[in-house]
């Protein structure tokens, strides 16, 4: 930027707000370059955000209640503000080749990857210009490609109405958010600049008026209404969401540990548990996964791994696509930090239970956990998201007391006694606690292997008769929703084991810490595989009867949204003072994100939007991880 100082006149920088403190430090760095080199001055927008700063009912630094919570601040937002028409702030660029200005000292062409990254690039993991097969898109960065994403979710696909399912819709057991379609995937786009919010919402306000208005319509202003609120918290909460005890100043009664083995494990989707690893997979691979996968990651990582959750927080600034400050570290300290306050030491057996109910909820059918951990493929669905009910034993883990190799011992006669631990473990699966008590006693007090006994489905000793046989190769077929495939599973069974001959704990590794299973999981599955279909049913059959989309036009759009009024996503009643009245704080204007080229999606990067802060606290954030300072 100084160079550019040095060879040019500069009349003016243009950006959006910015709210942390790092990013602060480089306004003001900007500022100073500006003053010495004797420029023009940097000028500041609000443009990241839904509602406009100016225009709220109160001062995000005095919020008098605001942010206590996620609810309190939509209230307080949409009973007195308006969302700004976009067609205040459209410039009107010249189009003339002749008047582009071009530095001599730029380069020809952009570099590389490798170029760009250089000792850190990696051949084997660069998927080129080519999508990850597993991906649903591969994302291409700039306002034109955005605004094409707009056209074909909303207008060409009608998936906003039809499919749409939003990040933070989990309870509907119709709905699962980890289908593809089910989220807009718009949020790198926002995140950089590329795509203004407020053009978004007038795009599904219009989507209201000329099709239809949804639960779908209503959630996705939400989604951007969550925006601002982590934006404008984070302006309250200043430098205490980079802190370990958060905004809140939250600490659990164990320590902190710092194991980088077991965040490695947590980074790669190596922890054993599908439903986390399939998400942590796609993020390394994709720069993305979905919001319920991220929450549940942090969840997991906090009060099942106690491990510092600034490490994975800083994991995730450097591989999301969509990374912005306050969407990620906010919402580790709001969503993910209370975890803490669980009773139970981390370490010890399994206590975010979101992880199996959604699990099942979201993915019956274990496709999502099939795609991203193919290991898993020959699974059943109930044991994709649950191997530990397998138990099976690799030959060095069968080793008994009496020094034979997997052997059982003779149903007990009369009374027996087994250990409590054990007990416990098998019983918090969901097996009876009788049941379990005798498996345990057969099996030496193994668990793996009193579980692998609970849930054959003979004693352990006898062949299985070919009638039940048959009767788990259809459920098996049920679950892998392949369609005759009766024999052929059979046929697999036969003759590579069961399961097409998958390793329990060498083919995918064996759960971090001790497991646990619901009950009645399977008429759970069933009854989200039953639901979601009726709803499959639904969508085919409004896109079938649905009329041709209608056609967008750019500057027929644009003529269009003049004559459209400000909105609140409620459609609540503007407030009364005069719009023209401004409050006497926070005016100013934000740094506008450079769109255009591609970009891949490590760290941040274009305009962001914010305001507030002001100086950096005293002490800073402290040590770092990883290149962001924190505090202790």
């Amino acid at each position: 930027f100084e160079e550019i100082c040095e060879d040019f006149s500069v009349n003016a920088v243009f950006a959006f707000r910015e709210v942390c403190s790092e990013e602060l430090g480089v306004e003001r760095q900007v500022r100073e370059v500006l003053r010495r080199r004797g420029q023009g001055q940097l000028q500041l927008f609000w443009g990241f955000e839904l509602y406009h700063h100016d225009d709220l009912t109160f001062d995000p630094l005095r919020p008098r209640g605001a942010f206590n919570s996620y609810t309190a601040f939509r209230k307080r937002v949409e009973e007195g503000s308006k969302v700004r028409p976009t067609s205040q702030e459209a410039p009107q660029f010249r189009s003339d080749p002749n008047l582009a200005v071009r530095w001599p000292r730029a380069c020809e062409k952009l570099p590389t990857l490798k170029e760009a990254m250089g000792s850190t690039y990696d051949e084997a993991l660069d998927p080129g210009d080519m999508k990850d097969p597993r991906a649903e898109l591969r994302w291409q960065g700039g306002e034109t490609a955005a605004l094409a994403r707009v056209q074909e979710y909303l207008w060409d696909d009608d998936s906003l109405g039809l499919e749409y399912v939003g990040a933070t819709m989990t309870m509907d057991t119709a709905k699962s958010c980890m289908r593809d379609k089910a989220m807009s995937k718009l949020s790198p786009w926002l995140a950089h600049g590329c795509l203004s919010p407020r053009l978004l919402y007038e795009e599904v306000k219009r989507y209201e008026r000329e099709r239809r208005k949804t639960k779908s319509t209503y959630w996705i202003v939400h989604e951007l209404l969550w925006r601002d609120f982590v934006r404008f918290g984070s302006i309250q909460a200043g430098t205490s969401i980079f802190k370990i005890g958060g905004p809140q100043n939250l600490h659990p009664r164990w320590k902190w540990s710092t194991d980088r083995e077991m965040l490695n494990k947590w980074i790669v989707g190596k922890t054993g548990f599908p439903f986390i690893d399939c998400f942590m997979r796609e993020l390394k691979t994709t720069g993305y996964c979905n919001h319920m996968g991220r929450e549940t990651a942090g969840w997991f990582l906090i009060g099942d791994l106690g491990l510092d959750w600034r490490m994975a927080a800083e994991w995730f600034e450097s591989v999301l696509v969509d990374y912005e400050p306050t969407a990620n570290w906010f919402n580790w300290t709001y969503r993910c930090l209370p975890a803490v306050r669980n009773d139970r030491t981390p370490g010890e057996r399994l206590s975010g239970l979101e992880i199996l109910k959604w699990g099942t909820q979201h993915d019956p059918d274990a496709k999502y956990i099939k795609r991203w951990i193919p290991e898993l493929a020959p699974l059943p669905a109930t044991e994709a998201r649950e191997p530990w009910r397998l138990g099976l034993l690799g030959p060095s883990e069968g080793s008994r007391a009496d020094g034979s190799e997997g052997s059982l011992r003779p149903m007990p006669n009369g009374q027996f006694n087994v250990s409590r631990g054990p007990l416990e473990a098998v019983v918090s699966m969901g097996f009876d606690q009788k049941q379990a008590a005798i498996a345990l006693y057969r099996t030496w007090e193994d668990p793996d292997a009193a579980v692998a006994l609970l849930l054959s489905e003979t004693s352990g000793v006898e062949e299985v008769p070919d009638s039940d046989d048959e009767e788990l190769a259809k459920a098996v077929a049920l679950s892998m929703q392949s369609g005759d495939s009766k024999t052929a599973d059979k046929e697999q069974r036969d003759s590579t084991g069961p399961y097409g001959g998958f390793r329990y704990g060498e083919d995918y590794p064996k759960p971090m810490i001790q497991p646990v299973s619901l009950m009645n999981t399977e008429q759970a599955e069933e009854q989200a595989r039953v639901e979601q279909a009726k709803r499959d049913e639904q969508i085919m059959a409004a896109k079938r009867h649905k009329t041709a989309s209608q056609s967008w036009s750019k500057p027929q759009w644009d003529r269009a949204r003049q004559q459209w009024p400000a909105e609140t996503p409620t459609g609540a009643k503007p407030h009364a003072a005069s719009r023209d009245e401004e409050p006497s704080w926070g005016k100013g204007g934000g740094q506008r994100g450079g769109y255009g080229g591609n970009w891949r999606g490590k760290g941040s990067g274009g305009g962001k939007g914010s305001g507030g802060g002001g100086e950096k606290e005293s002490g800073g954030r402290g040590r770092r991880w990883g290149g962001r300072e924190m505090g202790a």
